[in-house]
């Protein structure tokens, strides 16, 4: 029982980890993130998942149909050559973090299927 509790401190804490590593919450890589919530999800540990998630998708802001930019750049930069940008995320890899988000963490795990809904 204590290494189960002590795997469930582990996992919620390595969120944290990749925060520190990488500088910020918007600097993890798109599947880096998703696999760490996910396999974060299927130990049944959402501790700390679902505000890890609400600060990485507050920290974007949707430019046009194909991409969004870090809410805290300078609007006058062309973004839109490639999405290659640290600073720009395709619109597709924004959508699989909210579908976790909202359908998985909200709607699966905390049985907030209402919740889930609208922030879809």
């Amino acid at each position: 029982i204590l290494d189960f509790f002590w795997l469930i401190c582990r996992t919620s804490a390595i969120l944290n980890e990749l925060k520190t590593l990488f500088g910020s919450v918007e600097a993890i890589p798109v599947e880096v993130l998703l696999t760490r919530v996910c396999f974060q999800i299927s130990e049944a540990s959402t501790l700390g998942a679902k505000e890890f998630l609400e600060e990485f998708l507050h920290k974007w802001r949707y430019v046009d149909d194909q991409c969004c930019v870090l809410g805290s750049v300078e609007t006058n930069l062309n973004f839109k050559e490639g999405c290659d940008s640290h600073f720009v995320l395709r619109i597709d890899k924004y959508i699989e973090i909210v579908e976790l988000y909202a359908v998985m963490l909200l709607g699966t795990v905390s049985s907030d299927l209402e919740l889930a809904i609208s922030k879809i």
